[in-house]
């Protein structure tokens, strides 16, 4: 009976001049033995909440009154110390006062992770975006991290592809030929181009299908995947990627920006 496989990836953060975002991620370490993997990831978890002042992690700052009040109770009857002070979250980090075992709970209750880890009781598989007309990958810029865009599942892929639209010229995609040419259900595809007709239009005299996006990324993404699985030449492909496939394409992303890369298999 083959083992599970632990993966604990980590956050890049970013910052948006008030607090700390989660930008991307990239996988840390692997692990077959449960109990190394959820020691390592407890560990990890415990030293990144002592790195970050409270008043700027974006899981506080945007958490209600009654939330901040219940974490600074739970902070006070653990340590004595507060989070609060005349309701306003402490500039400084959590407490070293809050011991491990508490600390991580407060990750727990707070929400304020920056790392999770997944896993996987077959073979680990992973879903990523393909883009043809780039020859690459989907990947994610910030001015803090570089990275690939993927997930365990289609649904969570498709749920992290909000900004795909800006990956095409002028957020518009033009497709040349005629609708029986374009799809082998050019019927199916009419319907489908009318459903979306806020984004996708096709002139018939000049044979000429386009996705233009505008300011909405949801219904362009929308849009784009119904018509997409219709076309006999796709406009994104999404591929299955194994472990270590995601592995190599992170460390070439990571050595392109001159980061250093520490992945890890235990």
């Amino acid at each position: 009976m083959r083992q599970p496989t632990y993966v604990i990836r980590a956050y890049f953060f970013g910052y948006n001049d008030e607090t700390f975002y989660v930008s991307g991620s990239r996988i840390q370490q692997v692990f077959h033995d449960k109990a190394q993997a959820e020691a390592a990831y407890k560990r990890l978890e415990i030293d990144a909440a002592r790195e970050f002042p409270l008043h700027e992690l974006d899981a506080l700052f945007n958490a209600s009154e009654e939330d901040l009040q219940a974490l600074d109770q739970f902070v006070f009857e653990r340590c004595g110390e507060h989070i609060l002070g005349d309701g306003w979250l402490s500039q400084d980090t959590l407490t070293d006062k809050l011991n491990d075992e508490d600390t991580f709970e407060f990750i727990q209750r707070a929400g304020c992770h920056a790392y999770q880890l997944v896993t996987f009781e077959q073979e680990p598989a992973f879903f990523a975006v393909w883009l043809p007309h780039k020859e690459s990958y989907y990947i994610q810029y910030d001015e803090f991290a570089t990275t690939l865009v993927y997930a365990a599942s289609k649904d969570a892929l498709i749920a992290e592809l909000g900004y795909l639209m800006y990956e095409f010229d002028n957020e518009k995609i033009v497709l040349t030929g005629a609708l029986d040419a374009l799809s082998p259900q050019p019927m199916l595809l009419t319907q489908v181009i009318k459903g979306h007709s806020k984004i996708a239009k096709y002139d018939e005299s000049n044979m000429r299908l386009t996705l233009k996006g505008g300011h909405d990324e949801e219904a362009f993404l929308a849009a784009l995947l119904a018509i997409n699985e219709l076309l006999n030449t796709p406009i994104i492909e999404i591929r299955t990627l194994s472990l270590a496939q995601v592995k190599t394409i992170e460390q070439e992303l990571a050595e392109q920006m001159g980061e250093s890369f520490g992945w890890d298999e235990e």
